[in-house]
């Protein structure tokens, strides 16, 4: 019996995380020429013990093959990923991305509460403090250096700069997060004809996803959302793909749901956002200068 071919992923999602990523992926599912992955936040290409696997990996993400649709990704840690590009290019060089970009210091507050009620974070330390911590965790293990490197994900043009060593600035669509919030129709119209996919389509923009909030009880999200968890790494090497799906896909979202009450975190003091807006300034002139892209501080 011969495999049958799967048409390769045409674009990926691939950040900022905390920039309405998770909007677009669940306004692209509503497309009916986009299939988008069975789950949002695909780790293919930047965990070895993912990649290692092969192409038979990612397509388990995919239903069967559909030619009248294009195949769609996300994973909010691909920006900053230094191996991502190349991996990705050598996949498809035809590849098209999308970039999510929110004003970086409210972006960096932003993940780090998001870190906080994910219990990543140690809720003692301060935001501030943790600028202290950036440089070690850069260097620590998958979760430390994906989480909770707040303000090294915020170098957007450093980021960009590395994609562009393998794409062409034509592959790579940027959207302000300011444009997603306040016009999401015209949001998602740039980004449809930016897939050449029927931009008429009416979809549903209302809905909000991933609101500010705190865990109930936070033992719950250390065994359901941290990848370096011994518990977690155990049943990810033992069990069936198809059952890690449904856990991934079914169980553990509602598990954290049920987990989650909604709740606004205190905002930062103008003394704290001064502080944390001189870590950006160069990179904000970089990017400004280069892609024409300005965020107030």
């Amino acid at each position: 019996m011969n495999t049958p071919k799967h048409p390769p992923v045409s674009f990926w999602i691939i950040g900022a995380q905390k920039s309405g990523t998770t909007s677009i992926y669940r306004y692209l599912e509503q497309h009916p020429g986009v299939e988008m992955a069975k789950v949002k936040e695909l780790h293919y290409f930047t965990q070895d013990r993912f990649y290692n696997q092969g192409e038979k990996y990612l397509n388990g993400f995919f239903e069967n093959n559909d030619s009248a649709k294009i195949r769609g990704a996300a994973y909010v840690h691909m920006l900053t990923d230094e191996k991502c590009p190349e991996r990705v290019f050598s996949y498809n060089p035809e590849t098209k991305l999308i970039v999510v970009l929110r004003e970086p210091v409210s972006r960096a507050y932003s993940a780090y509460q998001y870190a906080i009620r994910n219990s990543w974070e140690n809720p003692e330390i301060s935001f501030l403090d943790t600028m202290k911590l950036e440089e070690n965790r850069m260097n620590g293990n998958f979760t430390e250096r994906h989480e909770l490197t707040y303000f090294y994900h915020g170098l957007y043009h450093l980021h960009l700069s590395n994609w562009l060593k393998y794409f062409p600035r034509k592959n790579i669509l940027i959207i302000n997060q300011d444009l997603l919030e306040k016009m999401p129709v015209e949001a998602m119209k740039n980004i449809f004809q930016f897939l050449s996919v029927d931009d008429s389509v009416s979809i549903d923009t209302t809905i909000r996803f991933n609101t500010a909030g705190v865990s109930k009880f936070s033992f719950i999200n250390r065994i359901i959302n941290n990848p370096d968890n011994p518990f977690t790494k155990l049943i990810s090497n033992i069990i069936p793909f198809k059952l890690k799906l449904f856990l991934r896909t079914r169980l553990f979202p509602f598990i954290y749901k049920l987990n989650t009450v909604e709740k606004k975190y205190p905002p930062l003091t103008g003394g704290e956002r001064k502080i944390v807006g001189k870590y950006f300034e160069n990179d904000l002139d970089l990017l400004a200068r280069d892609f024409g892209i300005k965020f107030i501080l």
